[in-house]
């Protein structure tokens, strides 16, 4: 905006709206975090797909990383075509599908090489092979690796099994040189203290409303 200009309404409008404000406030957090971190963040339920996406973009795009993304929550195919129809490409990252899907959805899959497929979130024993597996497929030093989500694996496992697998992941990620861990959880009064226990493998709590 030119000095001794009058600021446009809508631009103004635009900076105060939820969705402008999450994001600044994750760029903000991204940026106070070293080159080597462990977070757990936390995002409201309403905006969870939106920030979620937002992350993505900062990492792939705006950082041009490589890196792993864990998800429990969407098949590879709608994540691609969501982060697709946002200008993301999302060939540089390795995910791990461990969403629920019917066996006949399963045995007809072709999925393209960037792509592991884990039985469902229920299986923690394949999901921590499979996240092994994309490690060593990854060539890049300098990545990132997104877990979407603890809330997600938390439905579908007893709470003692959860802690036991993100104990372990954390190690895992503790082990990796210049690894950017994020942990991804929906912030909700029902999974606070669970959650809060789970903090201690992290270096921080980021939280997003």
């Amino acid at each position: 905006m030119a000095a001794g200009t009058k600021p446009d309404f809508d631009e103004l409008v635009k900076y105060l709206e939820p969705d402008f404000l999450s994001s600044q406030s994750l760029h903000r957090e991204l940026e106070s975090l070293g080159n080597e971190f462990l977070v757990l963040l936390l995002i409201s339920p309403e905006n969870f797909s939106k920030i979620n996406e937002e992350l993505l973009r900062i990492l792939l795009v705006e950082r041009k990383l490589s890196g792993i993304y864990i998800s429990g929550n969407k098949p590879f195919e709608k994540l691609a075509k969501n982060l697709s129809g946002k200008g993301i490409n999302s060939s540089k990252m390795i995910v791990v599908d461990c969403s629920p899907r019917s066996e006949k959805e399963r045995g007809s899959l072709k999925a393209p090489s960037n792509i592991v497929l884990v039985g469902s979130p229920d299986d923690l024993s394949s999901l921590s092979i499979g996240f092994r597996k994309a490690v060593t497929s990854l060539k890049e030093k300098d990545f990132f690796v997104i877990l979407d989500s603890i809330s997600t694996l938390s439905i579908y496992n007893e709470p003692m099994l959860v802690e036991k697998f993100v104990h372990s992941l954390s190690t895992q990620l503790r082990a990796i040189p210049k690894v950017k861990g994020i942990l991804v959880a929906i912030d909700s009064i029902e999974s606070d203290a669970s959650l809060r226990k789970l903090s201690q493998f992290c270096d921080r709590i980021i939280s997003i409303k």
